[in-house]
């Protein structure tokens, strides 16, 4: 037989294993969790803010009658043009952050053309806030 000293030793160090092993395993889940959450939070807004851009840019396009702001519904019709070309479904290619950011760029170019301010375009951020 094992020396009974080993065995309590040995005892509290497989404890401490499991327990350590367990803590890990809840927290990869937890963090998972909060992952997801966070994912589907922030994954909603691109698509949103995106469609805000479109609407405001068509409505511009559909409404201009004069030709005295010709640049500003070239970049209208560029910026729509952009939308529409703009692919939702593969997120992870590196073209998206940089059509994402072009998208952002003309709606700022277009923006102050406009005069809009109640549009609020944040830089550091990956989806643009309204």
């Amino acid at each position: 037989m094992d020396d009974p000293f080993e065995a309590i030793s040995n005892l509290t160090s497989d404890c401490y294993n499991s327990g350590f092993k367990e803590g890990i395993l809840n927290g990869k889940k937890i963090a998972l969790t909060q992952g997801f959450k966070i994912g589907i939070q922030t994954s909603f807004k691109i698509p949103k803010d995106i469609g805000n851009i479109y609407a405001t840019c068509s409505l511009h396009k559909n409404q201009s009658t004069d030709q005295s702001n010709d640049k500003v519904s070239k970049l209208a019709i560029q910026i729509c043009d952009l939308i529409d070309l703009f692919e939702y479904s593969n997120c992870h290619a590196e073209s998206f952050e940089s059509n994402i950011n072009l998208i952002k760029d003309k709606f700022k170019q277009f923006c102050s053309l406009t005069s809009t301010k109640s549009l609020n375009l944040k830089n550091n951020q990956n989806h643009l806030t309204f």
